[in-house]
C-alpha cells in the first residue's frame, strides 16, 4: 500500500500525509458519536461555532479524550489498512499498539493569534539503542482542520538528530538539541520571527528542517516518526480541533517503554 516514493519521503521528513486513506462515511459516524459525546459533556453546542463559554469548561486547551468514553466507532477507524501501513514504513518490523484504543484531540477555539510555540516541543517515546525508529504514530481528522485550527505541529526532519545508540529521555533530546541554533530560536521565547519556522525549511548539517501544520480533512492521515519533535498548537479558528492519534511502537520495544 506504501509505495517506495512515500516510504523514502517518510524517512526523509519524519512524516507522510495519505490523502484520503480512510473512507469518508467511516469517518463521520466516528465524527457523530464524538460530537453527542462533547455535547454531553457541555463541550460543543449547535454546529461547534457558539463557544463563548466553554473554552474556558475545557480548561482552554487541548484535551485528550479516551475514546471508550466515546465510542466503540472510534476504534474501527484504526484499519488493517493502517496496521498494514505502519508496518510497511517501519520496514517490515512487527509493531504493537500502544495503548488499547486511540484517543481523540479537541482543542476548543482558545486564541485570537495563532502563534508557533516556544514551549512544550516534545517527543512521546526516549530514543533508544539499537532501535533507529521506535514506531509510528498516526494523525486523522474527525472534522475538517485548518490551517491555524489547532492542528499538532511537527518538526519535520528532527527525528534525524540525537540518534546516539543509548537511551535518551525527552527532556534530554530537547536539552541536546539546543546546541542547535535552530532548535535554540524555536525554543526561545523572545526569538521574533517565528513564522520562519513554517514559511521555508532551513538545512542544517544536509538535514532540512521545517514546521509541518497538520491539516487536513476527514479520511485523511498523516503518518509520523515517533522521533520527531512535535507540539500543541493554539486554535484560532471557529471551530474546535477533533483529530484522532494512536501509536505504533517495535516489539523489540515491548516492556521498554
Amino acid at each position: 500500500m506504501i509505495s517506495a516514493e512515500e516510504k523514502e519521503l517518510f524517512q526523509t521528513h519524519g512524516l507522510l500525509r495519505v490523502e484520503n486513506f480512510l473512507p469518508v462515511e467511516m469517518v463521520t459516524k466516528a465524527r457523530e458519536a464524538v460530537v453527542h459525546y462533547l455535547s454531553a459533556e457541555g463541550l460543543w453546542r449547535g454546529d461547534g461555532s457558539h463557544l463563548e463559554s466553554l473554552a474556558a469548561k475545557a480548561s482552554n486547551g487541548p484535551k485528550v479524550i479516551a475514546s471508550p468514553k466515546v465510542s466503540p466507532l472510534i476504534s474501527e477507524l484504526i484499519t488493517d489498512a493502517m496496521r498494514q501501513a505502519t508496518t510497511e514504513l517501519a520496514d517490515g518490523q512487527g509493531l504493537f499498539a500502544q495503548g488499547d484504543y486511540p484517543h481523540i484531540l479537541f482543542t476548543p477555539p482558545n486564541a485570537t493569534e495563532w502563534f508557533v510555540p516556544h514551549s512544550v516541543w516534545h517527543v512521546d517515546v526516549p530514543r533508544m539503542p539499537n532501535c533507529p525508529m521506535p514506531g509510528v504514530q498516526i494523525f486523522t481528522f474527525l472534522d475538517t482542520v485548518v490551517t491555524g485550527g489547532g492542528g499538532t505541529l511537527v518538526v519535520a526532519g528532527s527525528h534525524r538528530f540525537v540518534n546516539e545508540n543509548r537511551r535518551i529521555n525527552s527532556a534530554d533530546v530537547k536539552r541536546k538539541l539546543k546546541h542547535i541554533p535552530y532548535f535554540r530560536d524555536l525554543f526561545s521565547a523572545s526569538y521574533p520571527d517565528r513564522q520562519r519556522f513554517l514559511s521555508e525549511p532551513v538545512r542544517v548539517d544536509g538535514v532540512d528542517l521545517q514546521i509541518v501544520e497538520l491539516v487536513g480533512k476527514p479520511g485523511d492521515v498523516y503518518f509520523t516518526d515517533m522521533r520527531v519533535l512535535h507540539n500543541a498548537a493554539p486554535n484560532a479558528a471557529q471551530i474546535p480541533r477533533l483529530m484522532l492519534t494512536h501509536r505504533f511502537l517495535r516489539d523489540s520495544l515491548r516492556g521498554a517503554v
